[in-house]
């Protein structure tokens, strides 16, 4: 309800008056045809370079393609798709069009700041996108121009516990980007859009145990180390999780 003078004084207190009623008129007519709540309709940005960069976006996104076992054994030779690139650790690229003769021409070509943390992690590469985790973020960037794609943070963290985690490898399969969080969980995320698709404790709270080692996922399972257990019975422990639900093996 709006309340008025009894005699306005001014055209300025008549347009305020009316300002309120168009309001509350606005927002009675958006929870009305919004049943729960009032939200803001959507603001589309019209501008010619903003769009591009979303179309861009999208068609990066929409060429991900699910990693079979076999893509795992033998990736293609533009992706990194573990910590050591294959199974045997080798490390080694088949690419070619970097060697002895033009190595001292490279220049940077992007750059990006990750979030503060102990940060020993290798960034993995499918299909053209970076993923890389830091200080209890996720990130998929554009390989080619290192524009952020989606981003990821895990809530209910502080700044200080995020920014002392040590983050070594995260692990893909399917359309999977696997990690061990900060607060010693195991997540799951779509490849495609950085959601959340399962969330897994690992170590219960009240000890110093952590996830410093990076995941490892063969024929469907996640397998994950678990390290620093001077506090726990029994010492050290590893983990065998189904990488499409998270559940416990």
């Amino acid at each position: 309800m709006v309340r008025f003078p009894s005699t306005p004084t001014s055209g300025a207190v008549i347009r305020w008056g009316l300002t309120v009623i168009a309001l509350a008129a606005a927002a009675a007519s958006a929870r009305a045809q919004a049943p729960g709540g009032f939200s803001m309709p959507a603001i589309v940005n019209h501008d010619a370079t903003y769009q591009n960069a979303m179309k861009s976006r999208e068609e990066t996104l929409a060429r991900l393609t699910p990693l079979t076992d076999a893509a795992m054994r033998a990736p293609a030779k533009g992706d990194w798709l573990m910590w050591r690139r294959t199974y045997d650790g080798q490390g080694f690229s088949p690419l070619a069009q970097i060697d002895r003769a033009n190595a001292a021409k490279l220049t940077p070509a992007f750059t990006w700041s990750l979030a503060e943390s102990p940060n020993e992690v290798t960034p993995v590469a499918h299909d053209g996108v970076l993923f890389v985790a830091s200080g209890g973020r996720i990130e998929a960037l554009d390989g080619a121009t290192g524009a952020v794609l989606w981003r990821y943070v895990r809530p209910k963290i502080s700044t200080a516990v995020a920014a002392s985690a040590t983050a070594r490898s995260i692990a893909l399969y399917e359309n999977l980007v696997i990690a061990p969080t900060p607060d010693k969980h195991e997540i799951a995320l779509d490849m495609k859009t950085g959601k959340v698709v399962w969330d897994q404790e690992i170590v219960p709270p009240g000890t110093s145990s952590r996830l410093a080692g990076g995941p490892i996922v063969a024929h469907g399972k996640v397998i994950q180390g678990v390290a620093n257990c001077n506090d726990v019975k029994g010492g050290c422990w590893i983990v065998k999780l189904d990488a499409r639900t998270g559940a416990q093996v």
